[in-house]
C-alpha cells in the first residue's frame, strides 16, 4: 500500500507541474490575429489540440513510476 501511495503522490504532483508548465509554454506562444478588416475582434480563443492531455498523462505516470521506482530501490539498500 505504500508504495501505491508513493506512486499516486508522484503521479499527481508531477501532472500538475506538467499541465502548468504546458499551459505557460501555450500562453507564452500564444499570437493573437489582430487583423484589422474593419470587422470587431472575435472573443473566442483556441489553442493547440485536446490530444495535448494524453502526451501529459503518459509522461506524468511515466515519471511516477520512474519516481516510485527509485525510491524503492535507494530504501532497499539501507
Amino acid at each position: 500500500m505504500k508504495r501505491y501511495g508513493l506512486f499516486i503522490g508522484s503521479f499527481i504532483v508531477v501532472y500538475i507541474l506538467l499541465q502548468w508548465a504546458s499551459g505557460f509554454l501555450l500562453t507564452v506562444s500564444y499570437t493573437p490575429d489582430l487583423s484589422s478588416d474593419g470587422t470587431p475582434w472575435l472573443q473566442e480563443v483556441s489553442f493547440g489540440q485536446n490530444s495535448l492531455s494524453f502526451v501529459v498523462v503518459l509522461i506524468s505516470a511515466t515519471i511516477a513510476y520512474i519516481l516510485s521506482r527509485t525510491y524503492r530501490s535507494r530504501h532497499r539498500r539501507t
